[in-house]
């Protein structure tokens, strides 16, 4: 069999084909979700005021609440008042799993601005405590209790995530924009009250 030469026309060219063919897998492979990006929350999002359905629960957040200090108000926990190294923002919500049994409640709050805080763990009443499960069908109402600088507050998202159990794998997230920014947040803020009760969560 003879040997073909090869010209420095036909280098080139094969070259060039390479150079496509590996952008091409290159390219490709960036659209592959990571294991992180498929197991990710998948975000429903709303407004405060409106019913929010995140497929596997619904949520609505009905008001929100600026306090100098907060408390158990009954059953579990210390009844006596926790000062805010800050100021604590409460948001009143009624969640309703729509199918399961969903035991793990989850909450952040997205400042606006360049940072996001988890829910308090110092109540026992609140969202998160050991009252959170939810029974399909049974809405529950309670409070998301955040700590946090005021000044970090610029345009407030609440961000709840609900799920069979521990983990954020596959659950279900709620993006509820609290409609506080501005002149008017900063008068929320200057008007906080002393102290907010939290009661324990109430199933409806």
């Amino acid at each position: 069999m003879r040997d073909i030469p090869t010209t420095p026309a036909r280098r080139a060219l094969t070259a060039a084909a390479s150079l496509v063919l590996i952008g091409l897998i290159i390219g490709a492979q960036s659209l592959i979700p990571s294991s992180d990006e498929q197991t990710d929350p998948i975000a429903y999002s709303g407004e405060i005021g409106a019913t929010v359905d995140a497929h596997r629960f619904t949520i609505e957040v009905d008001k929100v609440q600026f306090a100098r200090s907060v408390y158990d108000s009954k059953d579990y926990g210390d009844t006596t008042p926790i000062e805010a190294n800050g100021i604590w923002v409460v948001a009143w919500a009624t969640l309703t799993s729509t199918r399961d049994t969903l035991t793990t409640v989850t909450a952040e709050l997205d400042t606006g601005g360049d940072s996001t805080y988890a829910a308090s763990t110092w109540l026992f009443n609140a969202y998160g405590g050991i009252g959170s499960s939810l029974g399909p069908g049974i809405p529950t109402r309670g409070a998301f209790v955040f700590e946090l600088p005021e000044e970090r507050l610029v345009d407030p998202t609440l961000q709840v995530g609900v799920a069979r159990g521990p983990g954020s794998r596959l659950q279900a997230q709620a993006d509820i924009h609290l409609g506080l920014s501005g002149d008017a947040l900063a008068a929320r803020i200057d008007a906080a009250e002393d102290s907010v009760p939290i009661p324990p969560i109430e199933t409806r």
